[in-house]
C-alpha cells in the first residue's frame, strides 16, 4: 500500500467533516424546537369576581350578558330563559319558550334571544322580555350526533355561529363552526370556520383520538379583538383563534375553578365571563382576565 499516511489523513478529514455536519444539524433542530416552544406563551388566568348560581341553574349551559349586572341563562333541561341578577344573586325572571330538552347555547340580538338545542334546532324568542314573547323554530342540517353546544351572534355578518362538540364522524382532522344567516334564516352545510385538530397546540399526547383533542362546549367572540373563543368543558380548556381559523393559543384551565366550563360571553369592552356547571357542587359564573 502506497502512502498509508496520506490515506489515514484523507479518512480523518472525511470523518471530521461528517461529524461536524451531524452536530450542526442537531444544533439547528434544537434551536428550532426551542423557538416553537417560545411561541407558546404561558397565560395567567385571574378570577376577578365569582357568583354562585341558584340550584335551578346547577346545569347552566349557556349565558349571555344583557346589561351590566344581568345575565340571560339556559340550562340542560328546561325550555326557559332565566334572567340572573349578579347584584342580588337572584333569578329575576323566567321566560318559557319550549318544553323540556337539552338546551346548550344562548345569544342576544337587539331585543331577540336565540337558543340552540343540542340537535341543532334554533329557537328565536322575539320580544323576549315583554308580556308576550313570540317563539319561532328553525331546523338545521345538524343533528344529535353533531351535539351542538355553542352559540354566539356574529355582528360582522349578521349570523349565528354554532359550534359542534362531536362533529362530522367522516372527518377526524377538523371540527366545524357553522353559520346560520339571520336574513335568510338558513344554514349552509359547509362550515364557516374549522378547528384544525392536527394543530400542535391541541396535541398534548394524552389523547390519541383526534376527535377528542378538543370538544367545544361554548363559543364566543371578543368584541375588542374579533377573536373567536371556545371552551372545552370536559377537558377544562380555552381555545382562542382568529377569523382565518388559525389557533392563537390554548389555555389549560384549572379544574378546581373550572370544573365544567359550559358558558362563555363578553361585555362590550371585551371582559370575559365563563359559567361552570355544578359537577357535584353549585353552578357559577366567573369574571376572568388573561395575562400573557
Amino acid at each position: 500500500m502506497k502512502n498509508p499516511r496520506h490515506l489515514y489523513t484523507f479518512f480523518l478529514l472525511i470523518f471530521t467533516f461528517f461529524s461536524c455536519t451531524s452536530k450542526g444539524n442537531g444544533e439547528n433542530e434544537s434551536q428550532h424546537i426551542q423557538q416553537e416552544a417560545s411561541d407558546v406563551n404561558p397565560v395567567e388566568i385571574n378570577i376577578e369576581e365569582k357568583w354562585e348560581l341558584p340550584e335551578i341553574l346547577k346545569e347552566v349551559s349557556g349565558i349571555v350578558l344583557i346589561s351590566d349586572n344581568l345575565f340571560a341563562c339556559v340550562q340542560d333541561e328546561d325550555g326557559k330563559i332565566f334572567v340572573y341578577n349578579t347584584q342580588t344573586s337572584q333569578i329575576e325572571k323566567e321566560i318559557p319558550f319550549a318544553g323540556t330538552g337539552d338546551y346548550e347555547g344562548i345569544a342576544l340580538v337587539e331585543n331577540t334571544v336565540y337558543v340552540v338545542r343540542s340537535d341543532g334546532k334554533i329557537y328565536q324568542v322575539e320580544n323576549w322580555d315583554g308580556e308576550k314573547p313570540e317563539v319561532s323554530e328553525f331546523d338545521t342540517h345538524l343533528t344529535e350526533d353533531d351535539n351542538v353546544e355553542g352559540l354566539v351572534y356574529d355582528d360582522r355578518d349578521n349570523q349565528l355561529l354554532l359550534a359542534v362538540k362531536d362533529g362530522d364522524k367522516k372527518n377526524e382532522n377538523s371540527k366545524g363552526i357553522y353559520a346560520f344567516d339571520l336574513d335568510s334564516k338558513s344554514m349552509t352545510k359547509e362550515p364557516k370556520f374549522k378547528i384544525d385538530l392536527n394543530d400542535p397546540l391541541l396535541s398534548d399526547g394524552k389523547e390519541k383520538k383526534k376527535s377528542k383533542r378538543f370538544r367545544p362546549s361554548e363559543i364566543g367572540i371578543n368584541p375588542a379583538t374579533g377573536e373567536i373563543y371556545l371552551t372545552d368543558g370536559p377537558s377544562s380548556k380555552l381555545l382562542i383563534m382568529d377569523r382565518t381559523g388559525k389557533i392563537n393559543s390554548v389555555v389549560q384551565l384549572d379544574e378546581k375553578n373550572f370544573p365544567q366550563a359550559e358558558g362563555l360571553t363578553f361585555n362590550s369592552t371585551g371582559e370575559i365571563f365563563i359559567s361552570n356547571e355544578g359537577n357535584g357542587g353549585t353552578g357559577n359564573i366567573l369574571k376572568i382576565s388573561l395575562n400573557d
